[in-house]
């Protein structure tokens, strides 16, 4: 496809960038309470480049006090991260019971998974011992392992104690059989440049970010101005920005408009440390 002219473009650019000197606001909705959610809930970082460590938390806002288990299964791009570690959080410590239990569970890097992650606590007879929240499951250590982007999901289980029905303990939160969606909350991860949509390097494929935004992501991100996941021309590494309410603004959102062409703009001309 024949590019277009970088210098009339970032006219274009400029001009349009006038349209959009009003401020906007946005605010993150949480999960309806009681939730589980990953924290940080967004990260955009150019700085954590390959080698470095990001660590995110498991946490429920939960504050009764029949909580007597929870498990875990966790997703990730496993181009861009690889779990290093699972550790407990403070929810089921030994430190409320004596009896608690952790098991960080089982690393399937290789397909950005992790498995039966969970800790309870152990008894013999009814009624179950039970601790309390709010807290946080647990920590996950993940080494940064390339540039690019990752949604971090997860199913997960919190079980209470309080009520018995055949046998099996009633869920606060259960994402495993109920699909109570809406009281999860996932994270995102992204150590790209907004923007950076092409290389420039001689003998390297054009549609790969190279650490830089510049003319030629300039050329790319016009090509691809305008258009949406389906069109021909949509290119998602140009689509940076959402500008729905009440989603935090560094998500993709499936088109490529002004919002993003703002993003573009902010950071034109810059490099990966």
């Amino acid at each position: 496809m024949k590019r277009k002219n970088p210098l009339s473009i970032a006219v274009l650019l400029l001009s349009a960038l006038l349209l959009l000197t009003s401020s906007l606001m946005y605010v993150f909705a949480e999960p309806v309470s009681p939730y589980l959610m990953v924290l940080p809930e967004e990260t955009s970082d150019s700085t954590l480049t390959p080698g470095s460590t990001y660590t995110i938390s498991i946490v429920t806002d939960y504050d009764g006090i029949d909580i007597w288990a929870w498990s875990l299964e966790l997703f990730f791009n496993p181009a861009v991260l690889e779990v290093l570690e699972v550790r407990n959080g403070d929810l089921i410590t030994t430190a409320k019971h004596p009896d608690a239990l952790f098991v960080p569970g089982t690393i399937d890097n290789p397909n950005g998974m992790l498995e039966t992650t969970r800790a309870w606590i152990d008894y013999e007879y009814s009624p179950a011992p039970t601790t309390y929240g709010p807290g946080t499951l647990a920590y996950v250590d993940f080494n940064v392992t390339g540039y690019g982007t990752s949604d971090i999901e997860f199913s997960a289980t919190a079980q209470q104690s309080s009520k018995l029905i055949d046998g099996f303990n009633d869920a606060i939160i259960d994402a495993f059989r109920d699909f109570e969606w809406n009281q999860i909350g996932y994270g995102y991860f992204s150590n790209l440049i907004p923007g950076d949509m092409t290389d420039d390097t001689p003998g390297v494929l054009p549609d790969a970010p190279d650490g830089d935004v510049d003319g030629f992501d300039l050329g790319a991100f016009a090509d691809a101005y305008g258009t949406s996941e389906g069109d021909p021309d949509f290119d998602h590494l140009g689509d940076v920005t959402d500008d729905s309410p009440g989603v935090p603004p560094d998500l993709p959102d499936g088109d490529i408009d002004g919002f993003d062409l703002g993003v573009f703009a902010d950071y034109y001309g810059t490099t990966l440390p």
